[in-house]
């Protein structure tokens, strides 16, 4: 079901910018007689990346984009040395139900900080989820990951959720089909488990609100090391789709979205679709301070207007506003003719919908 056409009343009533194209004509000099020189058609120029204002508008940066953070993970004293052990222990018993649940959480989401993983594995209470994760650390099948770097003393920085490579085995042997990662993937990615944590921070929300339908990665746009997302969740009027992509600040935006913005529009060009339904490309970035940076530097405003039939709805939302009281739902920014404004939702019940899933 495709949701209804929107009017300036709508939640989804995005106006977008009209684009001035101004191509340039540039018509090669015919070969010099007589003394040649050198052809410096093929030279690259380097050129110098923008800087972008990633700090929110107190002056601070999100709690998880900082771009000199690392993480480092936290090794445990004792581990299964293979995975056929944690297999024996799930059937002798030691390993529960409960245990069960907690790693196929982390194992889905990939990376969730502590405090996520209390919400994601309700109705379970948060005394119990703290014993099991700790039992499965010490048993290797999960680790925690420390933020090392410059820290705000006023800040409390959770450790990081992610499975071992013993954990990972243990979901292929007992889940066959889904999709993890443990140590080794990360080690190639050591950002990536923060990068994860805003879009499942968006899933989380959409899963306490019932409003979410399906959450899967985008298998033509995933890379390793960048996981971009796919989510259907319910309005009033029906399921809307989003095609979610992380901006981070840890990472080389410049190199990432001087390509990444002209493959959309080739994708559009080949008639390419993203999704088969009507979506919005959302963008999560660190700050409100860089969008309109990032929408001018990278002509993001043409993609939208260019390509509507593609692209008919072009948003972003920040850290500072996804983890704050706005949420997801009040905090979404849309690309307008000419300007960003707000694009704030009204969630439907998911339990509406045929074959409407909560996780």
């Amino acid at each position: 079901m495709r949701p209804a056409n929107t009017t300036s009343s709508s939640p989804l009533a995005v106006a977008r910018q009209d684009s001035n194209p101004n191509p340039q004509n540039v018509s090669e000099a015919p070969p010099r007689e007589g003394l040649r020189v050198a052809d410096t058609s093929a030279m690259k120029v380097a050129r110098v990346a923008p800087s972008f204002t990633f700090t929110f508008a107190d002056g601070s940066f999100s709690k998880w984009d900082v771009p000199t953070w690392q993480v480092n993970v936290v090794e445990s004293r004792y581990r299964y040395s293979m995975p056929k052990y944690a297999v024996q222990a799930k059937h002798k018993g030691i390993l529960t139900k409960n245990d069960h649940q907690i790693l196929m959480t982390v194992a889905v989401a990939k990376a969730l900080t502590e405090h996520q993983i209390r919400r994601a594995c309700k109705p379970l209470t948060n005394s119990t989820i703290n014993k099991r994760v700790d039992m499965l650390e010490t048993w290797g099948l999960i680790e925690r990951r420390k933020f090392n770097g410059e820290r705000d003393p006023e800040q409390q920085y959770p450790g990081i959720i992610t499975l071992t490579d013993t954990g990972k085995d243990y979901i292929r042997l007992t889940m066959p089909g889904t999709h993890c990662m443990g140590s080794s993937d990360f080690l190639k990615s050591p950002k990536l488990p923060i990068n994860l944590i805003a879009t499942n921070e968006i899933k989380l929300q959409l899963i306490e609100a019932n409003a979410l339908l399906s959450w899967e990665e985008h298998s033509q746009l995933t890379t390793f090391g960048r996981v971009a997302s796919t989510a259907s969740f319910a309005l009033p009027d029906g399921p809307f789709s989003l095609v979610i992509e992380r901006i981070s600040s840890m990472a080389k935006i410049d190199q990432y979205l001087s390509q990444r913005i002209p493959l959309y529009s080739q994708y559009a060009q080949n008639q390419e679709r993203l999704m088969d339904e009507d979506f919005a490309l959302l963008f999560v970035v660190p700050s409100d301070a860089c969008i309109q940076q990032l929408i001018q530097t990278y002509h993001i405003h043409e993609l939208a207007n260019t390509h509507k039939e593609f692209y008919p709805y072009v948003w972003f939302i920040s850290h500072e506003r996804l983890f704050s009281p706005l949420g997801f739902q009040q905090g979404i920014l849309g690309i307008g003719k000419e300007s960003i404004h707000p694009v704030p939702l009204s969630f439907g019940n998911a339990d509406d919908f045929q074959g409407g899933e909560g996780e």
